[in-house]
């Protein structure tokens, strides 16, 4: 028989579900809950009290929440008992605060008002894409996504940079964070603003700018230059390409022959997956010993396998534990309240999965968001990481 926490996890994967139903005008309450049938020949004391903590993590208890109808049955072994015969919702109400969604949802419902206010063509899309509509907009974008959509779909392909295209009231930056789910949109409204291409810019008309890479040759003089990554072409003496994510660390890097260094600006993996002389060099990463430097460490293995990381194993986590500090993880999923494994970390090797999974086992709640703890890598002390860098480099396999 599931728990009350059990139970709230199975309703928190059926939120998705009820704003689905919700929007498409469908009946979803009362809904059943399957809670498991209680063992009949478990001890009387367990089976008891299963039957006791699923009670009060009722709505008799909590004043929300799931609801219980007992009956009376006759056990073999133990005689006449009370059990549970139906748990059940009744009504969003109770829902919603169980799962913890109920503001969620409310923006949700402000948000779809605000954008078929600005776009009305929006209404039937949204009453079919309500899933999508609720993982992708960031809440209080309603409006802006209506005048999004309005827009480009009146001025079809234009041919111009997202930000080149002024929404009243709106941030600049607004189209290109949500490219991908105005190119679906318009796509599913069957508007003249999409067309087949290999690309979301491309599908919706929009130029994109070259994305830049920030190069430095690690010979010892300190110049680094900037070129677009699809005009960079290798010279053959390059042996080693090291990756790293922050600024501070990229610009103080050591002189390591046959060496080119690339800042990855949060961003490696897209940057440089199009560039498949890497997968002829040694190429090495070093993050920060976060979940969101394994989820780049695990990013670029999914394009190149060979790639070694650079202090990320479970030995410097251990060494620099100490340095930890709090790191938001409002993007991952939760199980039992702690921050979930991120599905591509099976690419991580053991020692560095060990690591990245340390890094989830402690969280803190800093201002209504999730934070686990994580090693940035500016804190390693200097000369620790050039020796580590060095050494790995020179011998070509992680420390």
């Amino acid at each position: 028989m599931l728990t009350p926490a059990e139970i709230k996890r199975q309703a928190q994967r059926k939120y998705p579900d009820f704003v689905a139903a919700h929007f498409r005008g469908e009946p979803y309450f009362p809904h059943p809950v399957r809670f498991g049938v209680p063992s009949p020949t478990r001890p009387l004391s367990e089976l008891r009290r299963e039957v006791d903590e699923l009670w009060h993590g009722s709505h008799e208890f909590t004043g929300h929440g799931y609801r219980i109808e007992f009956e009376e049955r006759r056990l073999r072994l133990h005689g006449d008992q009370r059990l549970p015969k139906r748990v059940w919702f009744e009504d969003a109400s109770d829902f919603l605060r169980f799962v913890g969604k109920a503001e969620s949802f409310r923006r949700l419902q402000e948000d779809a008002a605000g954008a078929i206010d600005a776009a009305p063509m929006l209404q039937p899309w949204i009453e079919e894409n309500a899933r999508e509509l609720a993982s992708s907009l960031t809440p209080g974008d309603g409006r802006a996504l209506g005048l999004a959509v309005d827009a480009l779909h009146h001025r079809p392909l234009p041919g111009c940079f997202p930000r080149e295209i002024a929404l009243p009231g709106v941030s600049g930056k607004f189209i290109e964070n949500n490219v991908a789910l105005l190119a679906s949109i318009l796509r599913g409204l069957g508007s003249g603003a999409w067309r087949e291409a290999d690309n979301h810019h491309a599908q919706l008309g929009l130029r994109i700018a070259p994305r830049m890479l920030r190069l430095m040759w690690l010979n010892g003089n300190g110049e680094d230059f900037g070129i677009p990554v699809d005009r960079f072409r290798p010279p053959a003496e390059i042996a080693n390409v090291l990756v790293v994510e922050n600024l501070r660390s990229f610009l103080t890097l050591p002189p390591v022959p046959r060496t080119l260094a690339v800042y990855g600006e949060g961003r490696a993996a897209q940057t440089l997956n199009r560039l498949e002389w890497l997968a002829q060099v040694r190429f090495f990463y070093w993050g920060d010993m976060d979940p969101y430097g394994y989820n780049m460490l695990a990013a670029l293995r999914g394009d190149f396998s060979g790639v070694q990381s650079v202090l990320m194993n479970s030995d410097a986590y251990e060494s620099y534990r100490h340095l930890q500090s709090p790191v938001s993880v409002h993007g991952f999923k939760t199980d039992g309240g702690l921050p979930s494994v991120d599905p591509t970390w099976h690419r991580l090797a053991p020692e560095e999965f060990s690591a990245a999974n340390a890094t989830l086992q402690r969280v803190v709640t800093i201002d209504g968001v999730m934070h686990a703890y994580g090693i940035e890598q500016e804190k390693i002390p200097l000369p620790e990481a050039v020796a580590a860098i060095t050494r790995a480099l020179s011998a070509g396999s992680t420390p």
